[in-house]
């Protein structure tokens, strides 16, 4: 089975304080990125496709083209604010990018196979790109897609507030529902709590949530050309078009299914510029115990 990985990096890293996507971390000078490229390889996927900002395609291309040219296929697609075409009657003034499903839907003249869709700036760990994988291989139905949960518990910021989509799943752990919870820490007592005004206030260590690491067939991108066509009609100024609206509205039209892979790893990235030092030493360690080699394209 091929199969592609598709990497969102076009946002734009107002919180980090810098472009996170090509930021060093690694002891060899690995982008996150790269240890995405790693698993994906290790698990089988065949092609990798960057969605970048159109500035950013020099610095992308010097980075990662030099890297893994001879080890695997890889395209840059690039979020246009104005893309697709036909559904802007009038010259955008948008400058905010659009969200994850508009990025997602950039990419569509690169991909003609399953594919996965992660964020350039998240670790994710190999057991997610393997499950996804196994999915792709075992499962040909074109409206069945997936999703990787992991714990809540696992995916925490020892420096500030994080927003997770909390997900509700039957017995089969098919998704069913996904809630956006925000300000999420984890209090001086250990217990997870929200702060965001909703119920319930304090949320199980061990729900699953969405990380935006799915699983997709091409026939997505017609469900999401469909919402978005609506989208840029009815959205405030600064709404953005996500991924977890899509999954939503393909459950509940039953345009679709969603599995969910659940993974037992530990997720980490950089939505802080205090996350980095955690990020580099996790990273740091994982080479040490010899779960990767640096630099990871040697």
């Amino acid at each position: 089975m091929n199969a592609t990985l598709l990497i969102l990096a076009a946002g734009l890293g107002s919180r980090y304080g810098s472009t996170k996507q090509i930021d060093s971390f690694g002891p060899g000078g690995e982008c996150i990125a790269d240890y995405s490229i790693y698993d994906a390889m290790k698990a089988g996927f065949t092609k990798v496709v960057f969605v970048i900002r159109q500035e950013m395609k020099p610095e992308m291309e010097k980075i990662f083209l030099t890297r893994w040219q001879n080890k695997i296929d890889i395209e840059f697609a690039i979020q246009a604010m104005d893309y697709p075409k036909h559904l802007f009657t009038e010259k955008t003034i948008r400058t905010k990018p659009w969200g994850t499903a508009h990025a997602v839907m950039c990419a569509k003249d690169y991909i003609n196979q399953p594919f996965a869709v992660i964020n350039a700036d998240d670790f994710y760990g190999a057991d997610a790109y393997n499950n996804m994988m196994h999915f792709f291989d075992t499962n040909k139905e074109p409206h069945h897609y997936a999703m990787a949960g992991y714990k809540l518990e696992n995916t925490l910021s020892a420096f500030g507030g994080v927003s997770r989509g909390i997900c509700l799943a039957d017995n089969n752990n098919m998704l069913l529902k996904i809630t956006e919870r925000k300000n999420i820490v984890c209090n001086s007592e250990k217990k997870i709590v929200a702060n965001d005004n909703l119920i319930p206030e304090y949320l199980i260590n061990d729900d699953f949530v969405s990380m935006n690491f799915w699983g997709f067939k091409p026939a997505v991108f017609f469900e999401m050309e469909k919402m978005f066509a609506q989208f840029i009609h009815t959205h405030l100024p600064n709404d953005e078009f996500y991924l977890p609206q899509v999954a939503q509205h393909i459950i509940d039209t039953q345009n679709g299914k969603i599995k969910i892979l659940p993974t037992n790893d530990k997720w980490f990235g950089v939505t802080y510029s205090d996350d980095k030092q955690l990020v580099t030493d996790s990273l740091l360690h994982l080479t040490e115990n010899k779960i990767y080699p640096s630099p990871l394209w040697k």
